[in-house]
């Protein structure tokens, strides 16, 4: 499960950003999250509810936004969504490998978007 030591990544640069705020307390985070992390959205939101208990991020909302998928082929210049192939097994979606190709011309492709995870917005509350 790499989503707990994503989740733990994420949470270090969180407390790391409220060293300079002690008295804050984090309300809500916000990770946008690629489709080719392959990471799951419910082992995520579990990790962090577990890891943040007794930390000044503990009660804090959540959102996870799904960044899609998106190719470029430098032979036909398409860039957009990749076709995707869909799997009735899902014990065969984790044993095979994606291969992008143009859905224009056939062409291999570069993967622009979609492979990332964002820190996007960090809510502070900040008692006076």
């Amino acid at each position: 499960m790499h989503e707990a030591s994503v989740m733990r990544t994420v949470l270090v640069s969180i407390l790391d950003q409220l060293k300079d705020n002690p008295d804050a307390k984090v309300v809500e985070v916000i990770l946008v999250i690629g489709e080719m992390t392959f990471l799951g959205h419910e082992q995520l939101a579990f990790a962090f509810e577990v890891m943040t208990k007794d930390t000044p991020v503990e009660g804090a909302k959540l959102e996870l936004k799904v960044e899609n998928t998106k190719v470029k082929c430098s032979k036909c210049t398409f860039e957009g969504e990749p076709k995707k192939v869909e799997f009735d097994d899902a014990q065969l979606a984790h044993t095979m490998v994606a291969s992008f190709t143009c859905p224009e011309c056939s062409s291999a492709v570069d993967i622009i978007e979609g492979k990332d995870l964002v820190l996007q917005r960090v809510v502070l509350e900040v008692e006076e």
